[in-house]
């Protein structure tokens, strides 16, 4: 039911629910006749989407001969990188606290992995070597 309105929340009598909207939320169950309900449960933040950087890292030249420059939006300062051998090796690691762009090398000649964490999220990125 929604806690502001005292009103029952047609259709929704599963043992699970979704809100579709911020509000307070209560349940009640019942058996024999006889019901109970739930302290109030605020839910906040629906409709927020979650940012999707995706298409704003950027990492040149690739491929390189050896220095890639990664770039991240502005906004962004903190986040971590680590970079992975087709193989599966770790050959690199790095941490950012305020920057938005980071330089970094990788001696060998070959094709590598950038795994990117910003806040809960990650993302790849192929880096050639030449």
């Amino acid at each position: 039911m929604g806690c502001s309105s005292k009103k029952i929340i047609t259709g929704e009598t599963s043992q699970t629910y979704t809100p579709t909207t911020n509000g307070s939320f209560a349940v009640i169950v019942g058996s024999g006749g006889c019901f109970d309900t739930s302290a109030c449960l605020s839910v906040v933040n629906i409709g927020i989407e979650q940012m999707d950087y995706s298409n704003q890292i950027s990492v040149f030249p690739n491929p390189s001969e050896g220095v890639f420059t990664l770039t991240l939006p502005s906004s962004l300062k903190s986040y971590s990188g680590k970079i992975y051998s087709v193989s599966g090796n770790l050959v690199a690691h790095f941490n950012s606290e305020s920057s938005s762009s980071i330089t970094f090398e990788i001696p060998i000649i070959g094709i590598y992995i950038l795994e990117l964490n910003i806040g809960n999220q990650i993302y790849y990125k192929k880096l050639v070597r030449d």
